[in-house]
């Protein structure tokens, strides 16, 4: 699986373990997530992981500017480590 997820700090901080190329469906899965997560505690931290990582399909790149325009204002903090 492409993505897995790791909820810290009772939920304030989220991991994501990215591998292989994303696809739309990556992103279904995950941005639920990240939406209980801002109603719980307002504004979270996430911390990005990519190992092997190799992009993202044309609608997965939508998807992924389409959950940065949403959760723009609800990410305290983002670190991307690739």
């Amino acid at each position: 699986m492409p993505v897995e997820l790791k909820e810290l700090d009772g939920g304030k901080v989220l991991e994501l373990h990215l591998t292989g190329k994303l696809a739309r469906e990556d992103y279904e899965r995950f941005m639920p997530e990240v939406e209980r997560l801002v109603e719980q505690h307002g504004k979270i931290r996430m911390l990005v992981d990519m190992h092997d990582f190799h992009g993202w399909t044309a609608a997965a790149m939508w998807e992924d500017t389409k959950f940065a325009v949403q959760y723009f204002s609800d990410i305290e903090r983002l670190a991307v480590v690739g």
